[in-house]
């Protein structure tokens, strides 16, 4: 129910951008996670800066770290912060050069879940406006690495990225997962 996207077989990372950050893939047809089903994503990121970094995304369906160092999943004209605090602290706390294992669910009770390096983040959804809302949207998927094949890239690396399109990963698996890969992922 799943798929692991990989460039390389040898080193299993993905670097997509070049000297002038235009790289991506192509994954060939637009799929999409229904605003009706349970859906998991999970990632490995290393981004090497925090400005409008898009890792997955369709046109104006797309996943990213925005520029105010946060997750943004936005769809269907929707805009949704996966805030991510670490403890005690107020502010989103992602790092240039640091490996970063995401994972984002949505279930049957609507609402999405932001896992960062095997934790759940206690209440991390909110559109713009702060108002923490369900996720009712289709959400459609083209590109590894970009929104678009000419548009915000995704400046970092890339690794393990899995998509299950039937299935909420509770946070057992999610943390399953986070450890699988940790030693793989040292900064």
């Amino acid at each position: 129910q799943g798929f692991i996207m990989n460039k390389s077989r040898t080193s299993g990372l993905f670097a997509p951008y070049d000297s002038d950050y235009t790289g991506y893939v192509d994954l060939g047809s637009t799929t999409t996670l229904a605003d009706d089903a349970d859906w998991s994503l999970t990632v490995w990121l290393k981004p090497s800066t925090l400005t409008d970094n898009v890792f997955l995304g369709n046109a104006n369906d797309y996943i990213s770290i925005d520029n105010a160092n946060r997750l943004r999943l936005y769809a269907a004209s929707t805009s949704y912060i996966l805030n991510y605090k670490l403890s005690g602290e107020s502010a989103s706390s992602f790092a240039i050069n640091t490996w970063y294992h995401i994972g984002i669910t949505r279930g049957s009770d609507d609402e999405v879940r932001l896992y960062v390096n095997g934790v759940l983040q206690t209440d991390p959804v909110a559109d713009g406006s702060g108002d923490h809302k369900d996720f009712n949207e289709v959400f459609r998927y083209r590109y590894l690495g970009s929104e678009s094949s000419s548009a915000d890239h995704f400046m970092g690396t890339v690794d393990d990225m899995a998509i299950y399109n039937a299935t909420e990963l509770n946070a057992s698996q999610i943390m399953r997962n986070y450890k699988a890969g940790k030693r793989r992922h040292q900064n």
